[in-house]
């Protein structure tokens, strides 16, 4: 039975590998102490040279060693971005076979009924979701191809009758047609309440509402 797993060992080995320059400048500088003397050098001397060797030997190490770190830093940075980038790109992709879908099941159905609004209002719950989304995604073309496929789609919903209400950044007053959650921001003033967030989005019909907001309203303290 061996004393160490294989995974102990690839664990020892692997840290070997990350303090090379630390363990390379601690046996350099043990050794040091092995080597005779200079002639004409006092043992004080040679003391001296020997701890300013080491000193200039560890800021090297230590030099590399943070050059190291940096760099893996670097790495590991653009994995996340590119894995980013690539999570962007799979939903703009997603978020365009939505929206073809959409497009065709709306041109199916043509005579929409004036009291049946579910088509309408789940086109305009994705818009309201896509938009969200591509606020925080950044630029590049897929974006604003998307970004005009959506356009497009809420042109088509208005020439329908219907509107999407944004209501995000407007001031909160008690007589609003909306389902409020609240919060406390201390960055507000006094009895100030501004809607920082949208959960679900008011939708009108030829001027009417069809869909009460679900909204997130921050209140100074």
């Amino acid at each position: 039975m061996p004393i160490l797993s294989n995974k102990a060992i690839s664990e020892v080995l692997y840290w070997i590998t990350r303090k090379k320059w630390l363990i390379i400048s601690f046996i350099l500088s043990i050794s040091l102490f092995y080597f005779p003397s200079p002639e004409g050098l006092s043992s004080e001397g040679h003391r001296t040279l020997i701890i300013v060797i080491i000193v200039l030997i560890l800021v090297i190490a230590v030099f590399f060693f943070l050059k190291s770190k940096m760099g893996e830093q670097i790495d590991s940075l653009s994995s996340i971005k590119n894995t980013q980038e690539k999570l962007e790109k799979n939903a703009i992709q997603l978020d365009e076979k939505l929206i073809k879908a959409l497009e065709e099941k709306i041109k199916i159905e043509t005579d929409i009924s004036k009291d049946d609004h579910s088509l309408p209002l789940t086109l305009a719950s994705e818009i309201h979701r896509m938009r969200k989304r591509l606020k925080i995604m950044d630029d590049s073309q897929g974006k604003k191809v998307l970004n005009k496929r959506i356009e497009n789609l809420e042109d088509t919903l208005n020439e329908m009758g219907y509107e999407i209400i944004d209501l995000e950044g407007q001031k909160y007053n008690e007589g609003m047609s909306v389902q409020a959650q609240f919060i406390e921001d201390e960055s507000l003033g006094e009895n100030e309440k501004i809607i920082t967030k949208v959960i679900k989005p008011q939708i009108n019909y030829k001027d009417k509402l069809i869909q009460t907001a679900e909204v997130q309203v921050s209140q100074g303290v």
